[in-house]
C-alpha cells in the first residue's frame, strides 16, 4: 500500500468510528424536563408538589422577584439543565466505544504493517461490527 491508500483507510476508520460516536451519544443523551407554569401551577393546586420548609435564595429581600421553585419542591417532575451539566452520558458512551476504538487502531496497525487483502477484509469486518 502506498501512503496515499494509508491515508484513505486511516480517514475511512476515523469517519465510521465518529459516525457510530455520534448515533452513541444521541442514545446516552440525558434528558432533561422542564416545566411550563401552567404544569407547575396544576401540580401545586393537584398537591402533588409539597411546599418547601427552607427556602432557596433566602438572601433576596421581600418584593424581589421570586420562582415558584423557591416555594414548592418540584424536584420530581422538573430537571432542568444547570451549567456546567453534561449532555449526555460519558461513562456509558465510553463503555461502548471502547471495543470500537480497539478495533479501529487494530485495522489502522494492519494497515500499517500488513496485507491489503486481508486489511480490506478486516474493513468489511468493522463496519459490520459497527453497525450493530
Amino acid at each position: 500500500m502506498n501512503q496515499n491508500q494509508r491515508k484513505y483507510v486511516f480517514e475511512r476508520i476515523d469517519i465510521l468510528v465518529a459516525v457510530k460516536n455520534e448515533k452513541v451519544k444521541q442514545k446516552h443523551k440525558i434528558k432533561y424536563q422542564v416545566l411550563t407554569c401552567q404544569e407547575a401551577a396544576e401540580l401545586i393546586r393537584s398537591g402533588k408538589v409539597k411546599v418547601k420548609t427552607k427556602y432557596d435564595n433566602d438572601d433576596r429581600k421581600y418584593g424581589e422577584n421570586r420562582n415558584m421553585s423557591d416555594f414548592f419542591d418540584f424536584s420530581k417532575y422538573h430537571k432542568p439543565k444547570k451549567y456546567g451539566e453534561p449532555e449526555y452520558d460519558t461513562k456509558a458512551i465510553d463503555k461502548v466505544m471502547e471495543p470500537i476504538e480497539a478495533e479501529a487502531r487494530r485495522i489502522k496497525d494492519q494497515a500499517m504493517l500488513g496485507d491489503a487483502k486481508e486489511l480490506m477484509g478486516m474493513i468489511a469486518a468493522f463496519e459490520t461490527f459497527i453497525s450493530k
